[in-house]
């Protein structure tokens, strides 16, 4: 049974290190300055994410003062609330980091507890923990899935616009994957591929930065809900 969710814990970690994070931290008694040495690389991809949200904002504010129409401003909105939404998860982990592990030392003693002297009640038990971590593995696969696809998507659009205008009007107007202001002419030579691969790579790390402590989320319920099932 602890293999079990020592093994959704993993899964659960493998997204948060992509991130710089981990649910193994102790970070209780760290001052601000030691959490930033300590998650560097998460420090690197909440500013490689937010320089992108300053862009975007910076864009909504130009087009409003443009008089773009609603439906063109709010393009991007999506971006900006998953953006948002991102940071707000990632940075609830980390400054929680000591009730994740509260929870999940809790968690484990539990499922110790649990262990039965008689092979019935624990043949009974792991077919119940077995059913549930099933489904839990499922959904988050299927969602894995959906994330793939998603970002495949993304990567690709500006290649749906790009070649069918060139094969209509013969002229190669480059696009981006999202909208945002630069300082900068980012459709300009090798300038265009780097920004195109900060945009992609910025979403992917939105993404995990929510899936991955939504994914923490989803073990804790399907645990506590073998918990209360087996009550």
């Amino acid at each position: 049974m602890l293999e079990q969710f020592k093994k959704c814990l993993i899964r659960v970690n493998f997204y948060l290190r992509f991130l710089g994070l981990s649910l193994d931290s102790k970070d209780k008694n760290k001052s601000m300055l030691q959490l930033i040495r300590s998650h560097r690389l998460y420090v690197l991809h909440f500013f490689s994410l937010n320089i992108e949200v300053v862009a975007q904002i910076l864009w909504v504010m130009e087009a409003i003062i443009a008089g773009k129409s609603f439906v063109e401003i709010t393009r991007l909105i999506p971006c900006l609330i998953l953006c948002f939404i991102s940071n707000c998860k990632t940075i609830s982990i980390l400054y929680y980091a000591h009730y994740n592990n509260e929870f999940i030392e809790t968690m484990r003693g539990l499922l110790l507890n649990n262990m039965d002297t008689e092979e019935e009640g624990n043949r009974y038990k792991k077919k119940l923990i077995d059913t549930h971590v099933l489904m839990l593995t499922s959904i988050t696969k299927k969602i894995i899935y959906l994330i793939i696809v998603g970002l495949g998507m993304f990567a690709l659009a500006p290649f749906f616009i790009i070649v069918p205008n060139y094969w209509k009007t013969n002229e190669l107007v480059l696009e981006m994957p999202f909208i945002a202001y630069y300082p900068f002419n980012e459709m300009e030579g090798w300038v265009y591929p780097v920004v195109y691969f900060h945009q992609v790579f910025t979403a992917i790390c939105a993404i995990l930065m929510v899936y991955g402590p939504d994914c923490f989320f989803f073990t804790c319920c399907t645990f506590l809900h073998i918990q209360f099932s087996l009550l």
